[in-house]
This record gives C-alpha cells, structure tokens and sequence, in this order.
C-alpha cells in the first residue's frame, strides 16, 4: 500500500480535519505525517491508510460515509484515544472535544475487515446536511482509536 496520498486525497482529509475543528469546543491536534488526530500510533496510521484504500477502491472519498454521500469532498482520519473508557460513543465524543448529542449505531462499512477488538461503529449529525461517521474500537498495542469521516445526506 502506498504511503504516499495525491493532491485530492490530502484535501479530502483537510476538509475532515476542518469540519471536526469548526464543531469542537477545544483545539483537535492533528498529525499529518500520522493521518491522526490526538496523538500517534502507527496501528491508526495503518488503518487510515486501509481506509484510503478501500475508499478508492469504492469510488468514494471515505469509506466510513460510503458510496451514498452526496459529496466526496471528505476522507477519513485516524485518530488515538489512548486508554480509558471508550467502549461508549458519549466519552469519543468528549475525548475529541465535539458535541455530545445523539447518536445513531451502525452496521459496519462494506468491504471492511475487522481490525480494532471490540469494535463499533456510530454517526452524529453535523452542519449543512453532513453526518460524521467512526468507526471505534481497541488497538492490538493498547489504547482505543479508530477513524472519523464525513458525509451529505440532504
């Protein structure tokens, strides 16, 4: 798998990052060279990069959101909670500074394998028609992380 993103897709993972930003009520760090917001690991730098992958190869700018989003202007970003009690959409949302507010569970993605133990996969509304999809689960190494993408439903 190439490490390497082009132009568009790096754009679509900024338009993620911006997104998040414009909803949280703290500063969200993000890591370019990691692909991840709040901290390292190289297990969600992998993960990122699966997605990527599995989002081309649905012709789909973020596998979380999927084939149906109206826009493919959003990735999908990794991001590293670290331990803690993160088995509950409610603390995700906390650890990454967004809103607390409803969420709805999902199925998980098409063509995805499972990666994280303990794994789930939520979606919270976002301005302007968008949904904000993770995908949450516990890393081999320790920790709790997992990926974040965005999509339009209008």
């Amino acid at each position: 798998m190439d490490d390497l993103l082009g132009e568009p897709d790096a754009n679509a993972i900024a338009t993620t990052v911006a997104l998040l930003r414009s909803m949280a009520h703290g500063e969200l760090a993000f890591n370019p060279a990691q692909l991840t917001l709040r901290g390292e690991s190289a297990e969600i730098y992998q993960l990122a990069l699966k997605a990527h992958s599995l989002a081309l190869e649905h012709t789909c700018s973020s596998i979380l959101a999927g084939q149906g989003s109206e826009s493919d202007d959003a990735g999908d970003v990794g991001f590293h909670l670290g331990e803690g009690d993160y088995s509950k959409a409610e603390n995700v949302l906390k650890a990454l500074s967004l809103p607390v507010t409803q969420t709805t569970t999902m199925n998980r993605p098409d063509g995805w394998t499972e990666t994280l133990q303990n794994e789930y996969y939520f979606r919270i509304a976002g301005p302007n028609s968008r949904y904000i999809f993770f995908l949450v689960g516990q890393t081999d190494t320790g920790g709790w992380g997992g990926l974040v993408g965005a999509g339009v439903w209008t």
